[in-house]
């Protein structure tokens, strides 16, 4: 038995000398829960565009509005000019168009260009004032929803959450050209750059996540037994087992740990949730002061006999030594001992998840504008409303201002057929006598013509014209006990009030 025995004791003191170098996967597991960290900050930010249901809608809308409202509108808004090029008293006679100025171009594009075909119906509803004044409530409706959502829109763009998971991966903001760089000044080690040991380097751990999956996995050089493969088999630098120098550019180093996380963790979808989920699952892995390790808490990684000699890359307890890095103050995400990395993680989650809220939030709100656009639409064939005798009063002297204004702008032409025809309003009769004559268009004299109530197309809705030849109903139409009609034939069979 002693002679057995004898070898048997031999082979353990041998392997306990063999056991301080770093031997392959020594920090396998360690390496995978960071791979998860490493995971969350190369995920790409998704597209979250909405489309441009939203600006359709507010076109047609606005284009619907601007149809009703009459020419006056319409003439204000120069599809050729930006508001930034309209002058000083045009900005004053429209206060407010500032913020819309963009939206009426599209919209009086849309209402007289391609198509304008759709617009027709309601080019025939111009002057009916009470459906005139439920399309202006509703298209103000719909710019305050395009109001609401300018800071949602705002929100979507992925630039914030982009460069908080650089930050977390390459220790800035954008890939700077030391991203991959071990340390950035030639007094670096192993064990001022991973532990803080003797006394700082020009990175302290948690600088980023490139900088730590270094100080965890990469080959230290000299005695190292892992030869760059402490974390996985596929962890060595690829063009050989050379190790990692400080200060030196090191991506050929950095490609295989990134290569083996796709296949080590899992790649979640970014959320508060999944970071918080890993730095547990990370934090679990942390080891502590012992009996016989009594100089750090928070290690990730191999760390051998007292721990004096902190991360040096080579775990040897004759150096009382590790491949580890220190957190000194924990995995904290926030606060003045935050891990960067950790912090900048949970920034992107939080940015994430505000995106996905502005998106929803957008969604809603482009429902919110198809229903005022289907109110809108059900509006066009509503009756006309009938108006009272002052509304009709009030409109005939509009109608009948508004013949004279048309009548004075044809005689400013009437020698100028060119001008003439580009008013809108007038034509050029060639069957004058004078050879030419600038005079108001047909429709321009039926629509001045009509009484108060009447349509172009159609019998009157409105007026007396409405009670055709039914005297008594002609007669018994009364305000305040008072008549308002007398019945009167004309010779074109139509009745007209006194």
């Amino acid at each position: 038995m002693m002679i057995i025995a004898v070898p048997l004791i031999l082979l353990i003191i041998l392997c306990q000398k063999a056991a301080p170098h770093s031997l392959a996967g020594d920090n396998a597991v360690p390496f995978a829960v960071l791979c998860s960290m490493i995971n969350l900050a190369t995920t790409k930010p998704p597209n979250l565009d909405v489309g441009n249901d939203m600006s359709t809608l507010l076109e047609t809308i606005a284009a619907i509005n601007m149809t009703i409202s009459g020419d006056d509108f319409a003439k204000e808004v120069d599809v050729n000019k930006p508001w930034e090029g309209q002058d000083q008293d045009f900005r004053d006679r429209h206060p407010g168009w500032h913020r819309y100025y963009p939206l009426y171009v599209q919209a009086k594009k849309k209402a007289t260009g391609a198509e304008a075909d759709k617009f027709k119906q309601w080019q025939k509803r111009q002057g009916d004032e009470a459906l005139q004044r439920q399309i202006m409530t509703l298209a103000e409706q719909a710019l305050e929803i395009k109001d609401s959502t300018a800071e949602d829109i705002s929100a979507l763009a992925p630039k914030k959450t982009t460069e908080q998971l650089n930050k977390a991966l390459y220790g800035t903001e954008a890939k700077a050209d030391d991203a991959f760089k071990f340390g950035t000044a030639a007094t670096d080690s192993f064990a001022k750059l991973c532990s803080q040991t003797g006394s700082s380097g020009s990175r302290a751990p948690g600088y980023s996540l490139i900088h730590d999956a270094f100080c965890l996995c990469a080959h230290s050089g000299g005695s190292e037994g892992a030869a760059g493969k402490a974390c996985c088999g596929e962890c060595a630098r690829a063009q050989g087992n050379a190790q990692l120098n400080v200060n030196t550019a090191a991506e050929d180093h950095w490609a295989p740990l990134q290569t083996a996380c796709t296949k080590l963790a899992p790649q979640p979808e970014l959320s508060p949730a999944a970071v918080a989920a890993a730095a547990t699952a990370l934090t679990a892995q942390l080891k502590h002061k012992t009996a016989t390790q009594t100089n750090h808490d928070n290690v990730l990684g191999k760390i051998e006999g007292n721990g004096a000699g902190g991360c040096t890359g080579n775990p040897d307890s004759g150096g009382n030594t590790g491949k580890c890095i220190v957190y000194k103050h924990g995995l904290q995400a926030a606060g003045t001992n935050a891990v960067p990395w950790l912090q900048a993680l949970m920034e992107a989650a939080s940015n994430e998840a505000a995106r996905k809220e502005a998106s929803q939030s957008i969604r809603n709100k482009i429902q919110q504008l198809k229903m005022t656009n289907t109110t809108i639409m059900a509006l066009l064939h509503s009756p006309r409303e009938a108006l009272s005798a002052e509304q009709t009063a009030q409109s005939r002297t509009v109608q009948q201002k508004s013949a004279k204004e048309t009548t004075k702008e044809c005689e400013k032409h009437k020698s100028n057929k060119t001008a003439c025809e580009n008013t809108g309003k007038c034509e050029w009769d060639v069957k004058s006598k004078t050879g030419g004559e600038c005079k108001p268009k047909e429709e321009e004299k039926q629509t001045n013509t009509e009484g108060a109530g009447e349509k172009k197309d159609g019998a009157a809705s409105t007026g007396c014209a409405r009670h055709g030849t039914d005297k008594t109903a002609c007669e018994n139409e009364k305000t305040d006990g008072k008549q308002n009609y007398e019945f009167r034939k004309s010779k074109e069979e139509e009745y007209d009030k006194e």
